[in-house]
């Protein structure tokens, strides 16, 4: 309970909060005024009118932080309002069934929904799926198997026996590398699960090894969700673990794999570009022309400055795919590569909606998976 207003808490997207608590407000006003109705009260009374105020008032407290459980909830039973609403209007018109029905007006339908959300998220959270992407290129001679795993999160809102049933199956598709890209843990995994994740991860087996990219939760950056407002690990243990496993990091350097593809991997861009991290022109000096670049970025940035730069592929996380509606649809309009394979320029950029999630223990948008990228060689012209 005690993230479930604070949760991820930036001042900067106070106002978006604010819009959403007074349309969540406003619709509880109304809302109110049926299920007040159904208990054989006058609606439009004074007491009655208060009673609709103070509620339509606690969606602000829920609402100040978007990110938070709190806010999640709010939206939820109003979404779920919205659609017993909907569903009683259309079965008004189409069935002629009783528009006013005690079970809809006193919520019952309302909390119903909220339970189905509730349920799918709990599902969505807890199943994790394979997906599959093929990319060619002039500048491999055989194919490579790459797995891409990112946001973990572990020992927050997802089992942790998840990842560990997947272990296995993942090295039964014999990789020829593995790339971790980021947010393996966060700000409210112990110090114990820290090791421990790393320690799973360790299991994975690939030809050319296993790749670690920093992403903006992993060093436990975010002060107001911080267990009894003080880190579990430091940045020095954070390394070791992942080292001692015999799991390589790539921060604003490369590594080649079987002689023909490079991986190069980023510092996280934090919010907005504040890491002032090193360009990716720097990075790439002096490489070969015939080895395939791959970048490897936490988050899905700079697509077109690295596919002007050459590079064919690049994996990134970190969106979650949304995890929560309408979070994605945000995310989408904001510019961002929310999930999915898409093309810039000649480059692949795939972006993963993790194997698990943050914050919320629930999720409803793009489900939780481990992504298989199979690089082959492109037909040659002439």
């Amino acid at each position: 309970m005690k993230h479930f207003f604070t949760l991820g808490y930036m001042p900067q997207y106070l106002p978006y909060g604010i819009v959403i608590g007074i349309i969540c407000a406003a619709y509880a006003f109304f809302r109110t005024k049926g299920l007040i109705h159904s208990f054989g009260k006058n609606p439009k009374s004074g007491k009655s009118l208060a009673l609709r105020g103070v509620l339509a008032a606690l969606n602000f407290p829920f609402c100040f932080n978007i990110w938070s459980s709190a806010c999640a909830v709010a939206f939820y039973i109003m979404l779920s309002g919205v659609i017993a609403d909907l569903l009683a209007f259309i079965a008004h018109k189409l069935f002629k069934m009783k528009e006013g029905s005690k079970f809809y007006l006193c919520g019952g339908l309302t909390v119903v929904l909220f339970i189905a959300f509730l349920l799918h998220g709990l599902y969505g959270i807890s199943t994790v799926k394979r997906t599959d992407y093929s990319v060619s290129s002039p500048n491999v001679s055989k194919n490579y198997r790459i797995v891409f795993i990112s946001d973990t999160h572990y020992g927050t809102v997802q089992s942790k026996s998840v990842l560990k049933d997947h272990i296995e199956e993942i090295n039964a598709l014999s990789p020829d590398a593995i790339v971790l890209g980021g947010d393996m843990v966060d700000e409210r995994t112990s110090k114990a699960d820290m090791y421990e994740v790393f320690a799973e991860l360790g299991k994975l087996n690939a030809t050319y090894g296993i790749y670690f990219v920093y992403g903006n939760h992993d060093r436990q950056a975010f002060s107001g969700d911080l267990k009894n407002g003080e880190r579990t690990f430091t940045d020095i243990e954070l390394e070791n673990a992942i080292t001692d496993n015999g799991i390589a990091i790539l921060s604003e350097n490369y590594a080649v794999i079987g002689g023909e593809i490079v991986l190069v991997g980023r510092e996280d861009n934090g919010w907005d570009g504040e890491h002032g991290r090193a360009k990716a022109e720097d990075l790439i000096a002096g490489m070969p022309e015939q080895m395939m670049k791959v970048m490897l970025d936490h988050q899905p940035v700079e697509a077109k400055e690295n596919a002007a730069l050459g590079f064919e592929l690049q994996l990134s996380g970190h969106t979650h795919g949304g995890q929560l509606f309408p979070f994605g649809i945000m995310q989408t309009a904001m510019g961002w590569k929310n999930y999915g394979e898409f093309k810039v320029g000649s480059m692949t950029h795939i972006t993963s909606s993790g194997l698990c999630g943050w914050g919320w223990p629930v999720r409803n948008e793009y489900p939780c998976e481990y992504v298989v990228v199979t690089v082959s060689p492109a037909e040659q012209e002439g």
